[in-house]
């Protein structure tokens, strides 16, 4: 086809088709140039050959020189993308971080027909060699990182990697979370500008930032943090950390997204391909290879608008899901109303438990937080939920220790009020070495417990999900706290101690009672003294007789209690209510302190319940979290937590966790 030709076809002159074609058209309109292009592709015309050689003809090819490899397949899709969208095809070259490579690649192209070539330099600042290459080869070039933004003329911009940092941590935010780890390491080009993102979102939300946050690797003290919710979620540079994290969490029993959230930057597309459960932004490679190709192309096509163009690089991000995003777990957790007694346990340990008439010695002798109210809800607060107690201490120096200890467990004390004149209630517990006890308690402040307290405690009725009580405060104030709790419709567990009889009405206002053997016994000597007796010699035989323990579970029921659990110390436990009747025997460890064995099994039944675990599994935890309170000294400090019980029930019985 001759140019004549090739002018007809087009309706334009001669001189409009040379002029476009040898790059003359400074005063021709956009669309006849677009025009007379278009077809020349389409015919695939080319101009005389004494124009092509004073103006060397365009190819419709551009060159591609990778510092290293290409850094994801998207890239490189994108540029095919956006190159066949304008006919063009493209060279693509490695250099492999080799600086004679890289130079071999550069003398390549520029002795190809490329008509321009897009550069990732291995130095931000090219070498003169590298610099004279590109002067040398007449062509069209721009540079580009796929890393870091470099500022200069002819580096276009690159992928933001402190707004993908800002998008991350805003979707974070936005699911509640305030203490937000970030593992970033060290060696990674990217991590200034993603910290830079990190921190520029929490002060926008006017969340305060902390460098202890900011984790190179994990580590044991990031684990830490984890499993005592001083972090509820964290957000990783690298999908591999993720992975990582995920993986030693869940042997630790913290599972996403109900115990933390995560997510995460992520390169590759068959990372989120063979493990989907992470939430995940994949780097916009693709997008960025298509800007990448289109500034070029639209430079070499002379389209308008292409310097304002070049100067960002914006794209819309989208994560894969949200699964592994949730509410920070302390925001899930229930609520438990604890009323009972307050004291500090003194403990004095003896080779033998002394006898009447007899004086024994000892040396050793250690002071814990106790009684049964505090001791629960450190118990349930251990277990993963907030406690709020309701009682009473003294003016005394005991009250202070008291008042911090419950701070550290993170225990609502609102409603933990001084009574002046009174002493703080202590417990006197003698101890032998098979782990037996002999407890002697001094009330002191918990006997002027009183119902005002407890009706001015009425805001935390309104607010929880479960109540538990023990009567090692006065039975009225018991009693008050049962109506309170059955109108505001709360579960009511209750411990009967220290008592001989109790309020039918408490009884008839009670969804689980949970004496011990001992208790019960006591309880039934006024009204089924033939019963308490028979008890009475099967405790002497350290005997399990299950009718005879259905029957005293039955006079309890009868008065109005909806569930029994009879406890007996090393026998197991005795349980019957609606689906329940049974034998649950206790599992064997070797005792050091049985003082603390039935709150601990009291806060796990109460955490599991509150859990939605069937009644079944609930007492079958509770039972392991006994066990394990016995092999440790001192009743609130035995107390187990989450991670422990579950760690330890996952090597005996995993199913009944499920």
């Amino acid at each position: 086809m001759t140019i004549k030709e090739f002018a007809q076809l087009a309706g334009v002159s001669v001189s409009t088709v040379s002029k476009i074609l040898n790059h003359k058209d400074a005063n021709i309109s956009p669309q006849t140039r677009e025009h007379v292009l278009s077809l020349a592709k389409i015919h695939n015309y080319k101009p005389y050959s004494f124009v092509r050689t004073q103006y060397p003809e365009k190819t419709s090819i551009f060159g591609v020189i990778f510092r290293d490899c290409i850094p994801d397949d998207r890239l490189l899709k994108g540029l095919m993308n956006v190159a066949r969208s304008y006919g063009y095809g493209i060279t693509v070259l490695e250099s492999h971080l080799n600086k004679t490579q890289e130079l071999k690649n550069l003398s390549l192209l520029a002795s190809s027909n490329v008509d321009g070539i897009l550069f990732n330099p291995i130095n931000s600042k090219p070498s003169s060699e590298v610099n004279a290459q590109l002067k040398q080869s007449k062509k069209t070039y721009f540079l580009f990182s796929t890393e870091e933004d470099i500022p200069g003329p002819d580096f276009l911009p690159t992928i933001s990697y402190k707004s993908m940092a800002e998008f991350l941590t805003q979707n974070l935010v936005q699911a509640g979370h305030s203490k937000i780890a970030l593992v970033a390491e060290k060696e990674s080009p990217i991590r200034n500008e993603f910290i830079e993102g990190f921190k520029s979102c929490l002060y926008q939300n006017a969340i305060p930032f902390t460098e202890e946050f900011i984790f190179s690797k994990d580590n044991e003290k990031f684990y830490r943090h984890i499993s005592c919710g001083s972090i509820s979620a964290v957000l990783t540079l690298h999908f591999q950390s993720s992975f990582q994290i995920y993986q030693r969490l869940l042997s630790r029993h913290l599972h996403i997204p109900n115990d933390f959230s995560l997510l995460t930057l992520c390169k590759h597309q068959s990372n989120i391909n063979n493990f989907s459960e992470i939430s995940a932004l994949l780097i916009p490679f693709e997008e960025f290879g298509e800007y990448l190709g289109s500034c070029l192309i639209k430079h070499l096509e002379h389209s308008e608008n292409t310097e304002q163009e070049r100067k960002h690089f914006q794209t819309d991000y989208h994560l894969n899901h949200t699964k592994s995003i949730s509410a920070p777990a302390m925001t899930k957790r229930k609520k438990v109303l604890v009323l009972g007694s307050v004291n500090i346990d003194s403990y004095l340990f003896f080779r033998e438990l002394p006898s009447p008439g007899m004086a024994a010695k000892t040396s050793r002798s250690s002071n814990y937080l106790g009684g049964k109210g505090m001791n629960q809800a450190i118990g349930v607060s251990k277990l993963g939920h907030h406690a709020s107690i309701i009682g009473l201490v003294g003016d005394d120096l005991e009250a202070d220790t008291i008042y911090e200890s419950a701070k550290q467990a993170g225990i609502n004390t609102a409603y933990l009020k001084r009574v002046h004149g009174e002493l703080t209630g202590k417990g006197y517990i003698f101890l032998n070495n098979s782990g037996d006890s002999i407890v002697s308690i001094l009330s002191g402040a918990n006997e002027c417990v009183s119902k005002k307290h407890v009706e001015e405690a009425l805001p935390i009725f309104k607010d929880s999900h479960l109540c538990l009580l023990n009567t090692e405060v006065p039975q009225d104030t018991i009693l008050t706290a049962c109506r309170l709790a059955k109108s505001h419709k709360l579960p009511v567990l209750l411990k009967p101690s220290s008592i001989r009889q109790i309020d039918p009405e408490i009884l008839a206002l009670t969804d689980i009672f949970l004496p011990n053997l001992e208790e019960a016994q006591i309880l039934l000597s006024t009204e089924e003294s033939q019963l308490s007796k028979k008890l009475q010699k099967m405790q002497a035989k350290e005997a399990c007789d299950k009718a005879l323990l259905e029957q005293c579970a039955d006079y309890f029921l009868k008065k109005g209690a909806n569930m029994v659990i009879i406890t007996l110390g090393k026998q197991g436990l005795f349980a019957k209510g609606k689906g329940i009747l049974g034998l649950y025997p206790a599992k064997e460890v070797k005792a050091i302190d049985t003082t603390g064995a039935a709150d601990a099994f009291i806060s796990a039944l109460a955490s599991y319940i509150l859990l939605d675990y069937p009644m079944e599994q609930a007492i079958r935890i509770a039972a392991y979290a006994a066990a394990l309170s016995v092999t440790r000294e001192g009743a609130a400090p035995s107390l187990v937590d989450k991670n422990s019980l579950e760690a330890y029930i996952a090597t005996e019985e995993p199913e009944i966790l499920e």
